[in-house]
């Protein structure tokens, strides 16, 4: 996937199988990537060339989104200006073995967080704002494994 911008999800990519590529901007998200965990064999995500929205990069490394798993993030976007030199392969990030954990509990929070809405969506005047909340992309039922 190249030239890909995922902003303002809970999750912006999960993967638990496979072999993926991103490039693009990762940014202002609640999680940024999610990957099995590093050295499992079961995934492998190549996140190099993105844009985590701070110089520094990827957290727990930099203040962007995280990188968390078995997921290359070196050069990122920003490498340059920086100097840094980080490590190739990101760590768990302190999660439990189920790397998804996380960002089921995210959705699950958004998800009570946004049911509030129906009432407020059944006062006039506010039908642009709450097409816009209850259609938002990673809202409502999130399927991660």
């Amino acid at each position: 996937m190249d030239q890909v911008h995922i902003r303002y999800a809970a999750t912006a990519l999960a993967v638990s199988t496979g072999r993926v590529q991103v490039h693009g901007a990762i940014k202002d998200n609640v999680h940024g990537v999610l990957a099995c965990a590093p050295m499992s064999g079961s995934c492998w995500v190549d996140a190099g060339w993105v844009d985590w929205g701070s110089p520094d990069g990827p957290s727990p490394h930099g203040s962007g989104d995280s990188a968390c798993g078995a997921v290359t993030v070196n050069p990122w976007i920003g490498t340059a200006e920086t100097g840094a030199k980080p490590d190739l392969l990101r760590v768990d990030c302190g999660q439990s073995s189920d790397p998804f954990q996380p960002a089921r509990e995210s959705a699950s929070q958004f998800d009570a967080a946004v049911s509030g809405l129906d009432q407020l969506c059944e006062a006039d005047g506010f039908d642009d704002a709450c097409e816009a909340a209850l259609k938002r992309p990673g809202s409502g039922d999130c399927s991660l494994p």
